[in-house]
């Protein structure tokens, strides 16, 4: 069957007035450091002030192990430590005292580090209550990899899973929820499953998260020679239900040689959403975004930051991630 590909396009467009900002908490964060012990510790991880905790009280099952001392110190203290399940074919992590219908973010990392001292990357499946999310195969013993998905929960408590699919043995280093606003990253249907979060800073090894980011999202740099990075030191008036970043609203790009234009006129250092509802389609995958000067135009076309989702069906059991995709394009003009 021939693989289509769909795309749900929303520009944010973000321009600026004055503004506070308000002091970060981690109300409505779960965040779980898998195989942490003893089950009582908890501690602060310094990169980024988020407070971790043992993840005993969700899961009844599997051993807990520590990846190779070797490469702890260029990681972050919560891929430290691991859950693996050696016995049974599925394992679940049991998430309570949620809020029902409301959206989260959720994240499970995976860290292998030769924690097993057998050299042998695994591959299994992850899963979402009954749901399918992702097949993972770690790449490598330093690989660090982590999957997030926008999952509106239907009641106060969720099973997050992973399947043993083969010989090796299914292992999570981290699994963290964060509550969204419900009015924010809607689709049609299903749950949006991350594929990248960009923004355009002059630094290509600037990184965001909390707790620049209230949601925890994670914004990585993005540059090339065809544009210009620019950026401002006012205040951003960042109220709207994205609640998008100060770091990544204050930073923007235009073309290099000034000749394109946006096709909008959104007001000046504010935030507003234009979105189109509906997805678009290619047979191939490929889809190119163009902003183009109007007439009256006499600046450049601006971008503060791009997100890119596949959307994924979770009203059956065991989807196919590769059929029928959606992708969400989040834009933020200046």
């Amino acid at each position: 069957m021939k693989t289509r590909h769909w795309f749900l396009l929303l520009l944010i467009l973000t321009l600026t007035v004055f503004g506070s900002v308000e002091a970060q908490t981690q109300a409505g964060f779960i965040s779980l450091d898998c195989g942490l012990v003893p089950t009582t510790t908890t501690y602060t991880e310094k990169s980024t002030n988020i407070t971790y905790k043992s993840d005993a009280d969700y899961v009844d099952s599997g051993l807990v192990g520590k990846i190779n001392n070797a490469y702890m110190t260029q990681l972050q203290q919560q891929t430290w430590s691991l859950r693996s399940f050696r016995d049974g074919q599925r394992n679940c992590y049991n998430l309570f005292n949620l809020t029902a219908n409301i959206k989260y973010l959720i994240r499970a990392t995976f860290m292998y580090g030769n924690y097993d001292v057998l050299n042998q990357l695994p591959s299994f499946d992850l899963r979402v209550g009954a749901n399918k999310w992702f097949s993972i195969k770690i790449t490598g013993v330093t690989n660090s990899s982590s999957y997030e998905i926008f999952h509106v929960v239907t009641q106060d408590d969720l099973q997050v899973c992973l399947v043993k699919t083969g010989p090796t043995t299914p292992f999570i280093s981290s699994l963290e929820l964060r509550r969204l606003n419900n009015n924010s990253y809607n689709t049609q249907s299903g749950s949006l499953m991350f594929f990248a979060r960009i923004y355009f800073p002059s630094d290509p090894s600037s990184f965001v998260r909390y707790d620049e980011d209230i949601h925890d999202r994670g914004w990585t740099a993005l540059t090339d020679n065809e544009t210009t990075s620019i950026s401002t030191d006012l205040p951003i008036d960042i109220s709207s239900v994205y609640d998008m970043p100060q770091a990544v609203m204050k930073t923007v790009v235009i073309p290099a040689n000034g000749s394109n234009t946006c096709y909008m006129r959104p007001p000046k250092i504010s935030v507003s959403t234009i979105f189109n509802p509906s997805a678009v389609s290619s047979s191939n995958g490929k889809f190119s975004f163009t902003f183009t000067m109007t007439g009256n135009s006499t600046l450049p076309p601006l971008i503060n930051a791009a997100e890119i989702y596949t959307v994924l069906d979770v009203t059956q059991l065991g989807t196919d991630n590769d059929e029928g995709k959606h992708v969400l394009i989040n834009y933020a003009i200046l």
